[in-house]
């Protein structure tokens, strides 16, 4: 998503709009980069990525792209 100019994310487990250069608070899971507001949300992303992860179980992510 752009904003002014600038190119922002949603953090999966609050829903804030974190700067998608800032990347202080980030990580990947099944090659899917997500950024957060700050550390707690992060860990807590960590914790249990299923939950809070856009990627359903039971879809794979290949060289084509995503496929269920």
């Amino acid at each position: 998503m752009e904003y002014q100019g600038y190119m922002m994310a949603t953090d999966p487990v609050c829903f804030a709009i974190v700067d998608d250069d800032d990347t202080r608070f980030a990580t990947t899971y099944k090659g899917q980069k997500y950024q957060f507001c700050t550390n707690y949300c992060k860990k807590k992303f960590d914790e249990n990525p299923q939950r809070y992860s856009r990627i359903p179980s039971d879809v794979n992510i290949g060289p084509g792209g995503a496929s269920c």
